[in-house]
């Protein structure tokens, strides 16, 4: 029993991690190509923004949200419930949760 809570989590962090690092390159990506944009293009700030700050901000926006989505998920039901499942839905993360919650229920 013990063993498969642990395998539960292990398989959620290494989904999460990977999540975590498509949103980095995604955001990198984003950056990097943006060349119409004259005052950004040799400026020292915005190449510490681009590799340090962006990363940083797309990796804890990932985990805030793994760790909030389980738990709105499994205990509320209300308006709010549907709101945040049409933003989930938007944003593509839906389809994890509902892999989740199947997985919770074998």
């Amino acid at each position: 029993m013990e063993s498969d809570i642990l395998n539960f989590r292990l398989k959620y962090f290494i989904k999460s991690a990977f999540i975590g690092i498509i949103v980095v390159v995604y955001w990198l990506s984003i950056f990097m190509y943006v060349k119409s944009i004259k005052f950004l293009k040799n400026n020292k700030l915005t190449i510490y923004i681009r590799f340090t700050i962006l990363p940083f901000i797309s990796l804890m926006f990932i985990r805030l949200i793994h760790l909030v989505i389980p738990y709105i998920y499994y205990k509320s039901k209300d308006f709010l419930f549907k709101i945040l499942r049409v933003i989930l839905k938007l944003t593509g993360i839906y389809g994890l949760v509902k892999g989740i919650k199947k997985r919770a229920k074998k």
